[in-house]
């Protein structure tokens, strides 16, 4: 074996080198590529860094260079998607896009300028560079998966055929063609063709034929979930309960055992009230420790179901069990009482409720406008109808489709003059292309339109096999398949050739899981083909959306640009931005909002002032700003806006939760200054934080003077204050509590009505009609907690006495009102 030969003057040189330098030559070789490496990163830092100082500059030459209609494909080859998207964005934020033609009103709340059209023309230029981009990079990846959009489409596509073929003289012969070697045939499919089948028969029989074609077919939590609605709407009560058996005994693998909740979801919609009753203890008796009742929602589901089976009386009983048990009635909850009272004709007893609800903190909700316009149509009221529409309006919401035929009617009657464009928004959009039995499978484009799975299934046209239905829709599935916002995504998104609607972008903004999507989309969806352009809807949806998750920048940029355009927002939506901001943690963000209130929503009424003041005070107490919020108070009254009840209650639990007493005692002396009576709920809250501080015999004070008001505590509270001079070792004291507690012990309710500000932040339209409750409803502000119970009493006696003596409801009410406040005057002296 021969030896390798040795360079004699290399290694010579290299001991050279050890000598003087005293390192190896290993070394040096890995301290040059250290520096080698660092020499790169600072290439690349420095080239992002020019990037970015000169982002803006870039577009800024891009956009004149538009206008000139000088920035070729050759110009333009070298821009990245990144830059693309930030291109976009700055067309949109600089562009005068949106500014109406009638005034400062804008009839129609943000119709676009001409100049709209010239800066899509130059962004379009854009997109069709970029559109090519991506179709040249999908051609190096043909054998690669699809992307999520592209599947989603190819779901959809296959969904519609199930439904043409459901509705179809023959649905198992075109079943069988369709489904047979699907590839595209999974859960998410079978669980949305359930779901919006024609009928539960027809349900039914889609999963048979399914199994017979694949007999090792298996469900899963999703396709079974759908199942037990559909037999529970077709009232098959016995099968329902068989298949919930065998869920919870584990006969289908990886599904989990039925909730609750959704136990009494079905068991409402088979109308099985024992069955409920029977599950909602069940679920009361497994809660967690700490927690006292099950969730509103629950309570909700029972009362309809009461209601629904004609028992009112057991309704009444159970919702003062809600009320004594401390669970506070929801927006849900109220839109049973108004459904109920619009049912028995009581129709201005349900728009009392409707009008008392923004001084409960309760959001007004589409399901309760369109209860109350379909109610008042149907009275031929048209000039109650016109008034509910316009404040519709104003509270930034669109018309569901449950309210065409009211509308529909209020147009045949003359009566749309001002809100044209508002009713406008309910005709069925031309561009939208239905679907037949004879779809084209080879056709990759859709126009997609707005309807999805569960709005107007039957809007279509059924002649033999001769159906015409709009396409199948989406919307939470689509924003998922974006959720990445890739250039892949986006190109199957404009190769779809959706028709963007107003109502479509909101739902979909709506239904992105992170803001940075929705921001891309919002801006991108503004330069696609066709007549969509942003209006006051989507607008007021974006900025909520960015203030929810703190991007102040983002919603100031907005703004400014809703100023340029005369639009102006509503009232909900600037409370809303306020509320938002102090859930991310920017007050001063909140406090340029409320100061600017007047540019952005125009002339505010002194009821809405002084909700806005609440949500602001709120918003700087969460942000931990006490200092400002006592300022702000002070400001408030100062303008002569009294605040209400809930204002002062969550202003003083949040100064004894941090130990100023001092600020709490201030705080109680301006209400009694204010002639506003203290309720219970505010005189627990005092005596809560005297014994949390140890200054039990303050907090006894304060319960001799709710004593004194002819008010009780709840027990717990009575409770404490017993231990708290128990414990600082006032034992006389805490003796001559539980002395004067003994004859109203029995009586000690568990809890007190009422909660702190009361703001919601998004309870979603109801999915479902929702019988309602004649019962009671809670109101704490107006009215001290004595006088509640007393108010839910009321609507009870306005359904039966008004129905006995043949006399408006409205009427009645007020009454009622009026003399219940005349004895409680008497019986204070």
């Amino acid at each position: 074996m021969s030896s390798p030969t040795v360079d004699h003057k290399t290694r010579s040189v290299s001991r050279l080198v050890e000598r003087k330098c005293g390192f190896s030559t290993m070394t040096v070789a890995a301290c040059l590529m250290v520096l080698l490496v660092f020499a790169v990163i600072s290439v690349i830092y420095r080239d992002s860094r020019l990037d970015q100082l000169k982002g803006f500059e870039e577009a800024r030459v891009i956009d004149v260079n538009l206008r000139h209609k000088d920035l070729t494909k050759s110009a333009m080859k070298d821009l990245s998607q990144s830059r693309y998207n930030q291109l976009i964005t700055h067309f949109f934020l600089t562009s005068d896009v949106g500014a109406g033609k009638d005034g400062p009103t804008g009839q129609r709340a943000g119709a676009f300028s001409k100049r709209a059209g010239i800066v899509s023309a130059r962004a379009s230029m854009l997109l069709k560079h970029f559109s090519l981009s991506f179709n040249q990079l999908r051609c190096f990846t043909t054998n690669s998966l699809l992307n999520s959009v592209s599947l989603y489409l190819q779901r959809a596509k296959l969904i519609d055929s199930i439904r043409l073929a459901l509705r179809s003289n023959t649905p198992h012969t075109h079943l069988s063609t369709i489904l047979t070697n699907n590839s595209n045939l999974d859960s998410f499919v079978i669980t949305h063709s359930l779901t919006s089948a024609p009928s539960p028969d027809s349900a039914l029989s889609f999963l048979h034929t399914l199994k017979t074609l694949n007999p090792n077919f298996s469900h899963n939590q999703y396709t079974l979930h759908a199942l037990a609605k559909i037999l529970a709407e077709s009232r098959r009560i016995e099968q329902l309960q068989t298949l919930i058996n065998e869920i919870n005994a584990g006969k289908f693998t990886n599904v989990a055992r039925v909730s609750f909740m959704d136990l009494l979801r079905w068991n409402s919609i088979a109308g099985d009230l024992d069955s409920a009753i029977r599950v909602w203890n069940n679920y009361r008796n497994v809660l967690p420790g700490g927690k006292r009742f099950p969730c509103t929602e629950s309570y909700n589901i029972l009362l309809s179901l009461y209601v629904h089976n004609g028992k009112n009386v057991e309704a009444v009983e159970f919702f003062k069990r809600l009320i004594n048990e401390g669970v506070n009635p929801n927006p849900r909850t109220l839109t049973i009482v108004i459904d109920h009272l619009v049912s028995l004709g009581k129709l201005d007893a349900a728009k009392e409720v409707f009008e008392l609800l923004p001084l409960m903190r309760m959001k007004r909700t589409l399901k309760q406008y369109s209860i109350l316009v379909e109610g008042f149509t149907s009275a031929k009221r048209f000039d109650i109808v016109k008034k509910l529409v316009e404040e519709m309006h104003c509270d930034g919401m669109l018309p569901s489709g449950s309210m065409r035929m009211s509308l529909k009617r209020l147009q045949d009657a003359g009566c749309i003059e001002g809100i044209e464009d508002f009713v406008r928004e309910l005709e069925p959009d031309r561009r939208i292309r239905s679907i037949g039995s004879c779809m084209d499978d080879s056709d990759d484009g859709v126009d997609n339109g707005e309807v999805e799975d569960s709005d107007d299934e039957d809007d279509g046209l059924v002649n033999g096999d001769d159906v015409q239905l709009k396409p199948w829709l989406n919307h939470g599935a689509l924003a998922s398949a974006l959720s990445g916002w890739n250039a892949d995504e986006v190109s199957a998104l404009e190769d779809a050739k959706f028709v963007w609607t107003t109502r479509l972008v909101c739902k979909m903004l709506r239904s992105f899981k992170k803001v940075e999507t929705a921001w891309k989309f919002f801006c991108w969806v503004a330069y696609q083909p066709g007549e969509f352009t942003h209006d006051v809807y989507t607008i007021s949806r974006m900025i909520a959306i960015l203030a929810r998750h703190g991007k102040d920048d983002l919603v100031d940029q907005l703004i400014s640009k809703v100023k340029r355009e005369r639009i102006q927002l509503s009232f909900s939506t600037v409370r809303l931005i306020i509320d938002f901001y102090g859930i991310s943690k920017k007050p001063d963000a909140a406090l340029n909002v409320f100061y600017d209130v007047e540019t952005i929503s125009g002339a505010i009424s002194q009821t809405h002032l002084m909700l806005l003041y609440s949500s602001l005070l709120r918003t700087l107490i969460k942000c931990k700003r006490g200092s400002n919020a006592m300022d702000l108070l002070e400001e408030m009254i100062l303008s002569g806006i009294h605040p209400d009840m809930q204002t002062f209650t969550g202003l003083m639990q949040y100064f004894a939760l941090d130990g100023d007493l001092r600020t709490v005692q201030k705080l109680f002396g301006m209400v009694r200054q204010s002639g506003v009576d203290p309720d219970a709920y505010m005189f627990q809250i005092i005596v809560r934080a005297y014994c949390k501080r140890e200054r039990a015999a303050l907090g006894l004070r304060v319960y001799e003077d709710m004593r004194n008001s002819n008010l009780i505590p709840d027990s717990a509270t009575k409770a404490l204050l017993v231990k708290s001079l128990w414990k600082e070792g006032k034992l006389r004291e805490a003796a001559y509590v539980e002395q004067i507690s003994e004859e109203v012990n029995d009586k000690l309710p568990i809890a007190l009505p009422g909660h702190l500000w009361t703001f919601d932040l998004d309870f979603p339209e109801l999915s479902r009609h929702q019988v309602a409750v004649v019962s009671e409803f809670s109101y704490r502000g107006t009215f001290s907690a004595s006088f509640q119970l007393n108010v839910f009493e009321i609507f009870d006696s306005v359904c039966r006495m008004s129905s006995i003596a043949g006399l408006p409801a409205g009427s009645l009410f007020k009454q009622l009102l009026i003399n219940l406040a005349i004895s409680k005057a008497r019986s204070k002296g």
